[in-house]
């Protein structure tokens, strides 16, 4: 018998504090590279680097990794939980979920889809120094990620429908922030990146925009499986208690 409670409104609570924290820390560097008329040097640099969501391993890119890594274990969890579900697809699924958010907080250490993006382009015949959208190396995945998110989709409706409603809705929230994120506005920050100095707003506030999807996205989904975790867990001690 597995009996797993959680605190969910304590965790979520920290969880949002450091993302906000993070967000604070975030728009700090932004005012600063935009008010600095020379480039960022000693300690100012420091906090650029360890803050802005731009730069690659430091605070925020830690905090997702945690983030993604915390939803891989929460569907490991489930399916060791969920023994009373009788599908084998539903079982598989958690599996999959767990083993798939793995892979994404390797990738977000790593950022293996942006090295990836410069093999593409290569394979693409695109120009390494090309700008707007191409910019980024991995937008040119795009368009094949995108589909492989339909099919991914459409596989996923007969999950959706074997499991609680709230649950239902709680994936299809999240999964969309993330999307919205990761995808969407990913892309936007790529055109956005060539604008002149005095445009980089807009660049900054879509890379704000695009991470922050993302983070809230991931913890709007740990919401949800923290709740069915302690829903898991209570009906399998009433079951064990209930036992002559």
């Amino acid at each position: 018998m597995i009996i797993l409670t959680i605190n969910i409104k304590r965790v979520i609570f920290i969880l949002c504090s450091v993302f906000a924290i993070l967000f604070v820390m975030n728009w700090a560097t932004v005012m600063q590279s935009m008010s600095s008329d020379t480039e960022l040097t000693g300690a100012v640099m420091y906090f650029y680097k360890a803050f802005n969501f731009q730069e690659e391993k430091n605070i925020p890119t830690y905090f997702s990794v945690i983030l993604l890594f915390l939803s891989s274990q929460t569907f490991l969890i489930i399916r060791l939980l969920d023994k009373f579900q009788v599908s084998s697809y539903v079982k598989h699924y958690w599996t999959q979920m767990s083993l798939i958010f793995l892979l994404l907080s390797i990738d977000e250490m790593v950022r293996l889809h942006e090295r990836l993006g410069y093999v593409a382009r290569y394979l693409y015949f695109v120009r390494v120094d090309s700008a707007g959208l191409f910019k980024f190396g991995w937008v040119v995945w795009v368009v094949p990620m995108s589909m492989l998110l339909v099919i991914f989709g459409l596989y996923s409706i007969k999950f959706l429908m074997r499991i609680p409603n709230h649950l239902r809705i709680g994936y299809i929230v999240s999964g969309g922030l993330y999307v919205l994120g990761a995808i969407g506005f990913e892309t936007i920050s790529a055109q956005f990146s060539t604008l002149n100095e005095a445009e980089q707003l807009y660049y900054y506030l879509s890379m704000t925009a695009e991470e922050s999807l993302e983070m809230i996205g991931i913890i709007t989904l740990l919401y949800f499986n923290f709740g069915y975790i302690n829903e898991l867990s209570i009906g399998d001690a009433d079951a064990n208690g209930s036992k002559p």
